[in-house]
């Protein structure tokens, strides 16, 4: 059982498992300075009710955002910033804020995502595909509509994404598409990006997503925290890397 009570409308909460208690250790700090900088509370679960499944964990945000007038979620490999602006001022308020991660993963060639994503939402029985795909690492949710962000009500295969693909589906089969604010990447800069290291030192909350869970994350969130934007790549070939264009620029000029 867990008693909570808000003492102010708005919400930063973040989910981190103890796979992922290294990183979040380096990036808490920031987050939680950013959710007093914002009027926020600051929540963070840290306990795995998923272990198989570490993804699930997210949709526990739910019961915690009900009491809010508006929530913020962050994964724990979120960086922010302390000039970074008010993400809940980003649109109206009774708006859903995330960014759309769908024209990053088609400039990437990521076919397999974008099938996901049509596969699931046949069956979800979506009214029509989603243009877009939210990416659930941050979010901002007014509390008339976190009822959109909780797991399917029948049992369904893991998928990593499933969140984000449900949460799609949802927006679209609800007719809920024209309250959506997709942010910018001043709000959300994602290490996949092409232009992920261009953009770092000017973009504000910074996420980490796609960088395998490991020494080398580890590492870039510390220099980030510590404003090193310099290029850095990991010492281990088995470390995915996206088609950074810095990353194309290095392999042309050797």
């Amino acid at each position: 059982m867990i008693i909570h009570i808000p003492r102010r409308h708005r919400l930063l909460i973040s989910v981190n498992a103890p796979s992922h208690y290294e990183v979040a250790d380096v990036t808490r700090k920031g987050r939680a300075a950013y959710a007093s900088k914002c009027d926020a509370d600051y929540i963070e679960i840290l306990d795995d009710a998923h272990p198989k499944w570490g993804m699930a964990n997210k949709w526990r945000i739910a019961r915690f955002a009900e009491g809010y007038y508006q929530t913020c979620y962050m994964d724990g490999d979120v960086i922010v910033k302390p000039d970074a602006p008010n993400i809940f001022e980003a649109g109206p308020s009774y708006t859903i804020m995330f960014r759309d991660e769908l024209p990053t993963v088609k400039a990437n060639a990521a076919g397999d995502y974008v099938q996901r994503l049509s596969q699931w939402a046949k069956i979800f029985r979506c009214q029509k595909a989603p243009t877009f795909s939210p990416n659930a690492g941050v979010m901002v949710i007014p509390q008339n509509m976190i009822n959109l962000y909780h797991p399917p009500e029948k049992d369904v295969k893991e998928d990593w994404c499933l969140d984000q693909y449900y949460l799609a589906c949802r927006l679209v089969n609800e007719g809920l598409t024209d309250k959506i604010t997709f942010l910018s990447e001043e709000y959300h800069l994602m290490y996949i990006q092409q232009d992920f290291w261009e953009k770092l030192p000017e973009c504000k909350i910074i996420h980490l997503n796609g960088s395998q869970n490991g020494p080398y994350r580890l590492e870039l969130a510390k220099r980030i925290e510590a404003d090193n934007f310099d290029f850095f790549m990991p010492d281990s070939k088995k470390v995915w890397l996206p088609p950074w264009r810095k990353l194309r620029e290095i392999r042309k000029n050797k």
